[in-house]
């Protein structure tokens, strides 16, 4: 259960923007299944307002919608933030931005470039390093230039990001095992 884990995890700590945010559950009135979720960046304080702090223990649909409004905040930093990111090294790297960008929940597939110029980039890599993030987002807009991964692609890709294989190895460590049941990650999701 959600409740139980966050007796163990007070903070979330995303590597990917250098933030660590504390977690405080206060007691508000609000109406039965709302959960309000605010963050004092002076504080850098994520404050999850809810009606009934105990339903946490026993109402799984309480659970999910308190998961559900973390994805959506984390979704939001994000959306704030990816774009920036993407615009910067499509200019240091003399590479196309893609007009188009969505952020996604896929626990495996980091990124993903689509011939409409689409770039996907998963929300979670918010919990992996800064050069992690940067990595796949690289990846992706060296597709602009080359939508397979032939030896063009790798080329290209080995000559931006020559740290590529310490990058994948920490990509292919999993979240921890708390935020996955935090945030009820399901595999195939």
């Amino acid at each position: 259960m959600i409740f139980d884990i966050f007796n163990d995890v007070k903070e979330l700590n995303l590597k990917a923007i250098n933030k660590c945010y504390s977690i405080r559950f206060v007691h508000a009135v609000l109406p039965f299944d709302k959960i309000t979720i605010t963050v004092n960046q002076t504080k850098s304080e994520m404050v999850i307002y809810i009606n009934t702090p105990e339903r946490l223990k026993t109402s799984e649909q309480a659970q999910t919608i308190l998961a559900n409004s973390l994805i959506q905040w984390l979704d939001k930093i994000a959306r704030n933030t990816y774009p920036t990111i993407i615009k910067n090294f499509a200019q240091k790297h003399q590479l196309t931005n893609p007009p188009h960008f969505r952020t996604t929940i896929a626990t495996t597939k980091w990124g993903s470039y689509k011939s409409d110029g689409t770039i996907s980039i998963s929300l979670w890599l918010l919990f992996y390093s800064r050069e992690a993030l940067n990595h796949v987002i690289v990846h992706e807009l060296c597709h602009t230039r080359c939508m397979d991964h032939g030896t063009g692609f790798k080329a290209l890709l080995n000559q931006m990001c020559p740290e590529t294989p310490f990058i994948k190895k920490e990509l292919n460590t999993p979240l921890s095992e708390n935020l996955v049941k935090l945030f009820q990650i399901n595999k195939g999701r």
